[in-house]
């Protein structure tokens, strides 16, 4: 097994500033040098935007260092292509791997090998032992398409193992796992570990870092603040969120004096949040929804807890108009839509906001520019308004420290960053209702405790807040939640 260097490596990106402006420059990585060892999980930890997935980006082959070199082995290289990467035994699954839909979970593992169609018969056996050392029950022949998030992250790992690497980089791995799941996979992958394969693993769970990893590295703005044996979880919260951001927000939420929800009611006079009743859908290849009945007041902060297959997905895309239910209604202060009448602009025209799960395709685009992704509902006309909206569009970058001209792309962004200026553009529409998707995913603990903090004081200000999470973690605060229901199999138990 071969151990991974990067030696003194820098990352500049140079964006091109807004009209005006010069050229940007931002070290995503400064001076930065680790080892990735055989036989151990080293796990990557900082806050949104500190350079986490730029380091891996360059040692899987996806950027090139500015300057620096990368080791692999007793090979020495200024940068690698991924074909050089996986070559030499570095293989990497993405937080959201792209999937060619309409091929088998086999032919996607083959996609891009020669002559993988004369392959497939023997590649499908090697596939299956390698799901079966991995405890992965997946049906090989499915199509993608069908496939739940963590069934398309299980396809993307296997397509990895099945290029034998020494080195194996995860992004994220957990958030898209039930908590069974999560702790079949740390034990599978400890396993193998032990048997000589290395890991990198990203994430944001501090407490996951502390209890799975051989060796933990922590950046910030850029920089390795420390590399070394996994310290205890405190020392390693501070080391991020140095500020005590998250503390305060706690203390902020438990001393605030929430208002009062009232109960809801169908019809628009004003005082129902958001009120379904027997809402129901049948989408193929998912899980249905059977006879819904909720409600999310206003003033408060609600949560619908479901395991993967508990129907969440489908209650997301029911609450946001891209499913068609067969019955039921929703109702919030403006608007009564029944099923049929359920669509985007119909629910942003009765007061809905929605902040989706996929934030990179559905809630933004990766071609968009941040300036447009931010204006999406206020889009200019005049001069006038164009101002107008570069200023509010600036203004949110400037709230959130993000330092982006409003032409860059939002494919620069990390996950982080995009889902907190998807969440200020809800937010800046002053919505009645407020969806939320797994909010949490793939924020740090600074960035998790700023999302606390905004929800509370929209809650605070009348919206109906409703939070929809297959993360158990999020109810760590039972002060947070006014209500938590849980979804099994379509319907709340």
């Amino acid at each position: 097994m071969k151990k991974a260097e990067l030696r003194h490596i820098r990352k500049i990106f140079e964006t091109r500033g807004d009209a005006g402006e010069e050229v940007r420059s931002v070290a995503a990585l400064d001076d930065v040098t680790l080892t990735f060892n055989p036989g151990e999980i080293h796990a990557i930890l900082g806050e949104n935007g500190a350079g986490k997935s730029t380091l891996v980006h360059i040692l899987s082959g996806l950027h090139r260092p500015t300057s620096g070199v990368i080791a692999i082995g007793d090979s020495v290289f200024n940068a690698v292509t991924p074909s050089q990467a996986i070559g030499n035994g570095i293989a990497m699954v993405h937080q959201r791997p792209l999937l060619c839909d309409e091929l088998t979970v086999t032919e996607n593992i083959l996609l891009g090998s020669p002559g993988f169609l004369a392959r497939k018969p023997k590649a499908a056996e090697k596939i299956r032992a390698a799901a079966d050392a991995w405890g992965i029950e997946l049906d090989l022949s499915r199509k993608t398409h069908t496939l739940s998030a963590a069934e398309r992250f299980y396809a993307a790992l296997l397509g990895a193992l099945l290029r034998s690497p020494d080195l194996l980089i995860l992004d994220e791995p957990a958030s898209i796992l039930a908590a069974g799941e999560h702790e079949r996979f740390f034990t599978a992958l400890r396993a193998h570990c032990s048997n000589g394969l290395g890991a990198v693993l990203i994430t944001h769970r501090v407490a996951e870092a502390v209890r799975w990893s051989d060796r933990v590295s922590v950046l910030r703005e850029g920089k390795l603040l420390y590399s070394g044996a996994a310290k205890t979880l405190d020392e390693l919260e501070r080391m991020i969120d140095p500020e005590g951001l998250a503390s305060r927000t706690a203390r902020l939420a438990l001393a605030s004096d929430q208002k009062e929800g009232q109960a809801c009611k169908i019809g628009t006079d004003g005082t129902a949040g958001l009120s379904v009743r027997d809402l129901s859908a049948s989408p193929p290849n998912r899980t249905p929804l059977s006879g819904l009945t909720f409600c999310a007041p206003p003033g408060k902060i609600t949560a619908i807890y479901g395991l993967p297959g508990s129907g969440l997905s489908t209650l997301e895309d029911a609450l946001s108009g891209m499913l068609r239910c067969t019955s039921g209604s929703l109702a919030t202060s403006a608007a009564v839509l029944e099923a049929s009448e359920v669509a985007p602009s119909a629910l942003r025209k009765a007061g809905l906001a929605c902040v989706p799960s996929n934030r990179t395709w559905r809630g933004s685009n990766p071609e968009l520019a941040i300036g447009h992704m931010l204006c999406a509902y206020r889009m200019p006309r005049f001069i006038s308004s164009k101002n107008e909206a570069e200023v509010f569009a600036k203004k949110i970058l400037e709230d959130e420290r993000i330092n982006a001209p409003l032409s860059r792309k939002t494919s620069t962004l990390s996950g982080g960053q995009l889902q907190r200026l998807v969440l200020d553009r809800e937010l800046a529409e002053k919505p009645s209702v407020l969806v939320l998707s797994e909010p949490e995913w793939g924020l740090d603990i600074k960035s998790a405790a700023a999302l606390r903090l905004k929800l509370t004081q929209a809650a605070q200000e009348g919206t109906a807040v409703l939070v929809l999470t297959d993360n158990p973690d999020s109810f760590r605060d039972p002060s947070f939640f006014s209500n938590v229901l849980v979804m099994e199999e379509g319907v709340l138990i």
